[in-house]
């Protein structure tokens, strides 16, 4: 948890908005390795760079840091909200027994699941777990995309691809997977409507 010595004069106004930021349902990623947080020549310096599909489709192809991949879309993924993180409480080793809170923990997304993946496609997305820095935008049945406020994606650890499953007679194979997201991942989160649907277009 962030903590300030010195407070502001007053409280701080909340803002208002009529528009929401809901997820909905997530169905792809479009990963990336982690950028610069202020590169010379940022990739997205626009949200009108952003929104175009002009700008996307050389990521594709690109053969550096930059790159972007899309996942085969996936069902069931559930973000839990965080839990508190907290020292002490019901006891002497703080005062009056209340625990000091600490902040949030890590969040673990977990229910992702592609379904009938071949070899080729699970080892390209078992390369993914070898990779130390990565980031993804998500997009939603909508076609939304969610990023961070700087138009880069969103960090993640720890991507586990498991094992394929499989329940028998007139069932898909199933692939979980998961990750983990930092304390805090959503605290600059934006959702844009791109010019293109993601989902379809890339």
């Amino acid at each position: 948890m962030p903590e300030t010595c010195t407070l502001p004069s007053s409280l701080t106004a909340i803002t208002l908005s009529d528009c929401e930021l809901k997820l909905d349902q997530i169905v792809t990623f479009l990963v990336q390795r982690g950028q610069p947080s202020n590169p010379a020549t940022p990739i997205f310096g626009t949200e009108a760079a952003f929104k175009a599909l002009a700008t996307w489709t050389p990521l594709l192809a690109a053969t550096d840091d930059t790159k972007v991949v899309k996942t085969p879309e996936f069902s069931g993924l559930v973000i839990p909200s965080s839990e508190g993180q907290f020292e002490g409480g019901g006891d002497n080793s703080t005062i009056d027994g209340i625990a000091i809170y600490k902040g949030e923990g890590p969040v673990d997304v977990t229910g992702g699941m592609f379904r009938n993946l071949t070899s080729t496609t699970r080892q390209d997305l078992l390369k993914l777990v070898n990779e130390p820095n990565l980031t993804v935008y998500m997009v939603n049945r909508h076609g939304n995309i969610f990023a961070k406020s700087d138009y880069n994606g969103i960090p993640i650890k720890n991507f586990r691809l498991g094992s394929t499953g499989s329940e028998g007679y007139n069932e898909d194979n199933k692939t979980p997977f998961s990750f983990s997201l930092q304390e805090g991942w959503d605290n600059d989160l934006i959702m844009v409507k791109a010019d293109f649907n993601p989902r379809y277009d890339l």
